[in-house]
C-alpha cells in the first residue's frame, strides 16, 4: 500500500517542479526606446514576478499584475516608465519572489537592457570606477556601457586608439574587455563617446603569490626566518611579497606601497 501512495505523490512533486519555468520577457533581450517615449515590458512567468530596483512609488512608473488562467505562463507583469530619460537606460530585472540573484540565476530570473536613444547623455554610468589590479595574461574589462546602442566608442590606452585591435571586444550594454592582458596595458584608460570621456588608471601585475614555484623555494627554508619571494616594480606603485616560513609552512605578506607622494 506504501509503495503504491508512494509513485503518485512522487509524480506530483515531479509535476510541479517541471511546472516552474523561467519568466520570459516578451521582445529581444536588447531593446531601444526613444527618449521621452513610454517604455512598456511584460513578463510572463509560472508564478508571482517581482521587478527589481523599480521605483514604484513614482508618478512615472506603474507595475500592473495578473494571473491568465489556464495559459502557459499564466503569470503576467507589466512594467511601464512613462516619458523615459537616458539615465532609465539599463538593465530591468524580473523575477520570481522567492529570488535574490538577478545577476547568475537564469532560472527564476529574466532581463533585457534597455536603450533610450537621446544625444544629451552617452555614456550609462556618470563614472568609472577604479579598477582593481589584474595580473598578465588575464582579460580587463571597462565597464563605460552607453545609452543608445548607436553611438560611436573608443578606447584609448595611455593614448594610443585600440579599439580596432582583435583582443579588444566592445559589448554596448557593457563595454570593453582586453584580452591576455600584458605589462605594457597598465596605464590611463579613456573611453570616449560623444565628445564625452570616461578615464580610469589600471595596474597590471605579473606576480602571481600562489604560484608554485615560489611555494617550493619556501619550503626549503629551515626554522622561522624573512624570505623575499616574487618582487615586481610597477608605476607609480611597487608590490612586494614576503613569506615567514615555518618548519617548511609558507605563510604570504604582501601589500601595494606608492611610489609617490
Amino acid at each position: 500500500m506504501k509503495t503504491k501512495l508512494l509513485f503518485p505523490l512522487l509524480l506530483l512533486c515531479c509535476q510541479a517542479v517541471w511546472s516552474i519555468r523561467p519568466p520570459q520577457i516578451d521582445g529581444e533581450e536588447m531593446q531601444d526606446v526613444e527618449k521621452f517615449g513610454d517604455l512598456i515590458l511584460h513578463c510572463r512567468g509560472s508564478k508571482a514576478l517581482h521587478w527589481e530596483n523599480v521605483d514604484q512609488t513614482s508618478d512615472y512608473v506603474q507595475v500592473t499584475n495578473t494571473v491568465e488562467e489556464g495559459a502557459d505562463l499564466p503569470h503576467l507583469s507589466t512594467l511601464e516608465i512613462k516619458e523615459i530619460f537616458p539615465f532609465d537606460a539599463g538593465y530591468y530585472y524580473c523575477r520570481y519572489n522567492d529570488s535574490n540573484d538577478s545577476s547568475n540565476d537564469k532560472k527564476s530570473v529574466a532581463s533585457v537592457f534597455v536603450f533610450v536613444n537621446g544625444r544629451d547623455q552617452s555614456f550609462l554610468y556618470h563614472h568609472l570606477n577604479p579598477a582593481p589590479i589584474r595580473p598578465a595574461g588575464e582579460t580587463l574589462h571597462i565597464f563605460c556601457a552607453v545609452t543608445n546602442r548607436n553611438y560611436n566608442v573608443t578606447l584609448k590606452i595611455n593614448g594610443i586608439d585600440v579599439t580596432e585591435e582583435d583582443r579588444v571586444k566592445y559589448d554596448p550594454t557593457k563595454g570593453f574587455s582586453i584580452e591576455n592582458v600584458t605589462m605594457e596595458d597598465q596605464g590611463l584608460y579613456v573611453c570616449e563617446s560623444g565628445g564625452k570621456k570616461q578615464e580610469v588608471r589600471v595596474t597590471i601585475t605579473n606576480v602571481n603569490p600562489e604560484d608554485e614555484t615560489c611555494i617550493k623555494e619556501q619550503e626549503k627554508c629551515e626554522g622561522v626566518r624573512w624570505y623575499p619571494c616574487c618582487f615586481v616594480s610597477l608605476i607609480p606603485t611597487i608590490n612586494i611579497y614576503i613569506y615567514l616560513t615555518q618548519q617548511g609552512a609558507p605563510t604570504r605578506f604582501g601589500g601595494f606601497f606608492n611610489l609617490l607622494p
